[in-house]
């Protein structure tokens, strides 16, 4: 679907009629096609989705190993944190982290994980910058990240609540008045559509 949406921006029009850019795909949403569009034009789509590919799950490891290593400071922990995270199997493989694949996820959970990391060493405006970039990349991936971060920070500033709360009603306001991705919110599956996706 990415490297589809990638060679859809490289190429305006080429795709206009298929049925996954008519009513707009998910691309509209996520950046990651403006950054995979020049590894695509440069290398070609095998060696650049290779390329992207080893770049983004070697970012997705040292990531993990910098949330570990906040976790645990010790080395060695972090090392069997790190090892156990990615050699045990997950029950859900649709929630599986670190996909194997190219994917706007990847590197959403990458700089999530790092987030967390900066979280865990007391700079939460790092962890927030890390955030930010994220969530242009992958905004569901992005918002448990964004959630444990308000968590962690409102325990310690009360007032955040506060902040937290004008967000949700700015965010039900954006919905009602429409405004993309947050009308979104209110959308639900008609009954014979809901029946072909189950």
């Amino acid at each position: 679907f990415y490297t589809v949406q990638a060679l859809n921006a490289m190429m305006p029009g080429r795709f206009a009629e298929d049925l996954y850019f008519r009513y707009g795909s998910q691309d509209q949403f996520t950046l990651f096609s403006l950054v995979y569009k020049p590894f695509l034009a440069a290398f070609g789509i095998a060696d650049g989705n290779l390329i992207l590919t080893v770049f983004g799950q070697g970012l997705w490891v040292t990531g993990l190993f910098y949330l570990a290593r906040g976790m645990f400071r010790d080395r060695t922990m972090a090392l069997v944190a790190v090892t156990a995270a990615i050699v045990l199997p997950g029950n859900l493989d649709l929630l599986r982290s670190g996909e194997p694949i190219l994917t706007p996820r990847l590197f959403a959970e990458a700089f999530t994980l790092y987030a967390m990391g900066s979280m865990l060493r007391g700079r939460p405006v790092r962890a927030l910058i890390l955030l930010c970039l994220s969530i242009v990349i992958h905004p569901l991936m992005t918002l448990p990240g964004l959630a444990v971060l308000f968590m962690y920070e409102a325990i310690k500033r009360p007032v955040l609540w506060l902040a937290g709360a004008l967000a949700v009603i700015a965010t039900l306001v954006l919905a009602a008045c429409g405004v993309q991705p947050f009308s979104r919110l209110f959308i639900s599956f008609d009954p014979a559509w809901l029946a072909i996706v189950r």
